[in-house]
């Protein structure tokens, strides 16, 4: 996994769920992964072929979502 670049780790780290990924240097990004895959049934090696997970499909809906800015005091 030493291998890969900042970027594809970022994405791996990402679809884990580490959090302040994007501050991470490679190595804490290496160490944060091997933390979360110790705790996650994700295979890692899906992770890095760009696979899809294992795991159930996410739902969305199509609602439509409206944002909406207050104006600041």
């Amino acid at each position: 996994m030493a291998t890969q670049t900042l970027r594809q780790l970022r994405q791996i780290a990402s679809e884990l769920g580490v959090t302040l990924y994007s501050r991470k240097t490679k190595e804490e990004l290496l160490e944060a992964i091997s933390a979360r895959q110790e705790d996650s049934d994700l295979p890692i090696e899906s992770l890095m072929r760009d696979e899809p997970p294992m795991a159930a499909p996410v739902q969305r809906s199509d609602a439509e979502t409206r944002v909406v800015f207050l104006p600041r005091d």
